[in-house]
């Protein structure tokens, strides 16, 4: 017959708080990241899409990067319009978050390092 170990460990509630704030931290600083590479690969006409490239939190846990302007999606990934006429795709969400992914996730550490 096997012998168990078992042991209880329990958080208290202060740190989990130190430690969810931590994370939402390194959440926007690795959004800030990726923000910054997407407005530098961000096709540019007028600016307008540049301008717009944003981090916005959806909650605690989860932020979006990126544009509402009508073209942003198009541009990203290209489209066929009702005359037919393809618009080529010019990538920079998906280029910039490829590029970013080590620099993010760096910064996401730190914030839980109080850097």
């Amino acid at each position: 017959m096997a012998s168990e170990v078992n042991v209880k460990i329990t958080i208290n509630k202060q740190f989990l708080n130190i430690l969810l704030s931590s994370a939402e931290k390194g959440l926007m600083n690795a959004g800030q990241v990726l923000e910054s590479k997407a407005k530098q690969l961000a096709p540019v006409w007028t600016g307008a899409l540049k301008k717009d490239i944003r981090i916005t939190k959806v909650n605690r846990n989860k932020i979006r990067v990126g544009s509402d302007l009508i073209y942003a999606y198009p541009k990203e990934f290209g489209m066929v319009q009702n005359n037919g006429r393809i618009v080529s795709a010019k990538p920079y969400m998906r280029p910039a978050f490829a590029e970013s992914r080590e620099r993010m996730m760096r910064a996401f550490i730190a914030a839980g390092k109080g850097k």
